[in-house]
């Protein structure tokens, strides 16, 4: 009789598995959708601002138009307390700094490259004085 206690259905267990599988699903469903909509923006954004400078790039004068209501919607909320992030000094010092780092990463390869070189010359040296002792 203590068995059959313990013992659980078929059904049972497809009911329970069934709603672990309901529950779980509509945990991450909602975590998911968020963050596919957020990358979804955050590409529709980026695609208008290539777009936009391409057409800027092909007619000057619609380029000119939408730097001209790009600075006004700038100005518009830096009025309203909005903080802007278009400052062309502060642009172009970031893009000078990523490119310092770049030059200094891009060194410093260099010099493992060549140490390594170095080690694995000295071993073959010494490998060639065991043999020839």
């Amino acid at each position: 009789m203590v068995m059959s206690e313990k013992m659980v259905t078929y059904e049972e267990l497809r009911r329970q598995l069934h709603n672990r599988i309901e529950e779980f699903q509509a945990s991450s469903t909602m975590e998911a959708r968020i963050k596919r909509t957020r990358r979804m923006r955050e590409w529709r954004r980026k695609d208008c601002a290539k777009e936009e400078r391409k057409l800027g790039l092909k007619r000057p004068e619609k380029g000119n138009i939408i730097s001209k209501k790009r600075s006004w919607s700038a100005a518009t909320s830096r009025a309203s307390g909005i903080k802007v992030h278009f400052d062309p000094n502060l642009l172009k010092q970031s893009i000078q700094k990523e490119k310092r780092r770049q030059q200094k990463n891009a060194h410093k390869w260099k010099e493992s490259i060549l140490k390594a070189e170095r080690q694995h010359k000295r071993i073959e040296i010494r490998k060639d004085d065991s043999k020839a002792t």
